[in-house]
């Protein structure tokens, strides 16, 4: 199976830096599957003590005295990532997330966890109003940091999904963007009028509220994406072969990172690190 180098070593680095004394002597990438949109590699390493299953991403190490297969420990490291995920996925704004963000967030992680202590109709309503109060913030917020249309007229303060609508087509712009300028467009209506419902229900349920809440939460991550992707511009591609698979692989070695194309081999020195306490991560997930 295809492994290149600064995969190899990658590897190599990880369980040297986290086994005492042990130096391996033999790696071979054995699997490499798409699960649920994510993509995980599996190593089998051998070291002068012991074998080893790595598995990333985020990159961990599994003892094969105890994981007998590869399909056991992949299973194992799928489900403890997911439950990783679920315990964060309420709380934890997207890793990009502009700063300026934070209050709406806040008020997200307030909804979610009233949404925890909720019994009664009037709980769930109250939820709602959480919910509606973080979508005004999160375009407020979000107006604030995004170039707008120079004399464009802009909604009233609390008319989200107008709100919505302008930050749609500034964030989106152009015929390149055209799909995506509509679903956010689309997904604004919908998510309000979710969230209004929940706040005026007399029926409020607890399935009721957390489908509202997915949604918000749904939207402010697309939304936010899409500020992310304006702000980073083109993704970078292989100057030689077009492709999308540049990695930035660190050098122990040259205390140095590079831009590696994983489909050509084309390289690019990026950065020389000259302390050690500059160094980037080694775990490349």
């Amino acid at each position: 199976m295809d492994s290149p180098e600064h995969e190899r070593r990658h590897v190599r680095e990880y369980l040297e830096g986290q086994t005492r004394d042990e130096h391996v002597v033999h790696l071979e990438k054995v699997s490499s599957e798409h699960v649920l949109g994510q993509h995980y590699d599996v190593w089998d390493v051998h070291t002068d003590r012991a074998r080893w299953w790595v598995v990333t991403p985020m990159m961990n190490l599994y003892g094969q005295d105890e994981f007998k297969s590869m399909d056991y420990v992949l299973s194992f490291h799928i489900g403890l990532m997911e439950r990783l995920h679920a315990r964060q996925e309420k709380h934890i704004a997207p890793e990009d997330a502009p700063d300026e963000l934070d209050q709406c967030w806040r008020r997200y992680a307030q909804a979610t966890d009233a949404l925890d202590q909720a019994h009664e109709a009037e709980d769930f309503q109250a939820v709602g109003m959480r919910l509606r109060e973080c979508l005004i913030s999160f375009v407020r917020e979000m107006s604030t940091i995004v170039d707008l249309p120079e004399g464009c007229e802009t909604p009233q303060a609390a008319n989200f999904p107008e709100w919505a609508g302008l930050l749609a087509n500034t964030m989106a712009a152009g015929k390149r963007n055209q799909g995506i300028r509509k679903y956010l467009r689309e997904l604004a209506v919908p998510t309000w009028q979710l969230v209004q419902q929940l706040t005026h229900s007399s029926t409020a349920d607890f399935m009721e509220a957390e489908i509202a809440r997915a949604a918000v939460a749904h939207l402010m991550e697309m939304y936010t994406l899409a500020r992310i992707r304006l702000k980073r511009g083109e993704p970078t591609r292989c100057p030689e072969c077009g492709s999308y698979k540049i990695a930035s692989d660190y050098r122990s070695d040259e205390q140095a990172s590079y831009a590696l194309c994983s489909s050509c081999g084309w390289e690019e020195l990026e950065c020389i690190y000259s302390d050690e306490h500059e160094q980037p991560d080694a775990d490349p997930a």
